[in-house]
């Protein structure tokens, strides 16, 4: 079975392995035309520099105020140190529906673990201090630096994530123009962190993120690659006020709808899916690099 996951979050998992397999990539089925969200500079692309300015500074520190509040508040946002979520991934792809059903755990600030169920079949994603790893039946395979990389930034793109890296020294939040999302306006607001630039769209009634968009550079299909997801159903989980139903989109493809059933902040932590796997020996099939294409 190939399945397509365009090199998104909760995706990105099944693309590895996929790669590491030496499998292929569909198409996902286009959505219906107007989901995509504009901004005044353009679909997905934030309208001003990525410089500061006064102006654009003070912005900035008002809109991270109100997504902090939109989330439970700051110190709600300060005082979570994992979070688990379980749900379902769904994906139209040319050889019909797949599901997915997931768990995913981040214990701030370096480990991060997502479980993939298809078919009784469970593949896996794990982010700790000693690398990163793709884990299947055929065992575990090691991601390149650049991939782990690519990970770790998709990983504290997610909403509370991204709040919480406003503790780092190179963070900064800069406020732009007010966008447009199927007729609603939204306020922009611009976080740049770690060298790495993404744009949260937040409802203005709310302050709740309800889009993000950033660009994506490498992965299987190389090139340089615009990501945009969409949130919504923000329920109570903990303190926090979460999205429970996200979209995923690339360069305006559809890929995985991702759906939350239960939500767990600090509850009991596994220590023994946080330890660094056996590899797989190097007769198994290791990836290049760059491409994750077998050797």
């Amino acid at each position: 079975m190939t399945v397509t996951s365009r090199g998104l979050l909760l995706g990105l998992t099944l693309s590895c392995w996929a790669c590491a397999s030496g499998g292929g990539s569909g198409k996902p089925a286009q959505r219906a035309a107007g989901t995509r969200a504009s901004g005044p500079g353009g679909p997905g692309i934030p309208s001003i520099a990525h410089h500061s300015t006064p102006a654009t500074a003070a912005l900035g520190g008002r809109l991270l105020g109100f997504a902090l509040d939109g989330m439970g508040g700051g110190a709600a946002v300060d005082r979570v140190r994992s979070l688990e979520l379980r749900g379902e991934l769904v994906e139209q792809t040319p050889d019909g529906e797949i599901r997915a059903g997931f768990v995913e755990r981040i214990v701030f600030p370096d480990r991060y673990r997502r479980d993939l169920t298809i078919a009784s079949t469970t593949l896996s994603t794990l982010v700790i201090p000693e690398g990163a790893f793709v884990l299947g039946p055929q065992g575990a395979r090691r991601l390149s630096p650049k991939d782990r990389a690519r990970l770790e930034k998709e990983v504290m793109r997610k909403p509370l994530a991204l709040l919480k890296t406003r503790r780092d020294q190179t963070f900064m939040a800069l406020g732009g123009p007010d966008g447009e999302i199927d007729g609603k306006r939204v306020e922009q607001l611009i976080v740049l962190s770690g060298g790495d630039s993404t744009t949260a769209w937040l409802d203005p009634a709310t302050g709740r993120i309800v889009r993000t968009d950033y660009s994506v550079v490498g992965g299987a299909a190389g090139g340089e690659h615009r990501s945009e997801v969409r949130y919504s159903d923000s329920r109570r989980a903990g303190d926090l006020m979460y999205p429970f139903v996200s979209e995923t989109f690339q360069d305006g493809t559809p890929g995985p709808v991702v759906c939350i059933q239960a939500a767990v902040v600090d509850g009991p932590i596994d220590r023994a899916a946080f330890l660094a796997p056996p590899e797989a020996p190097a007769g198994g099939g290791q990836t290049k690099p760059e491409t994750g294409e077998r050797q």
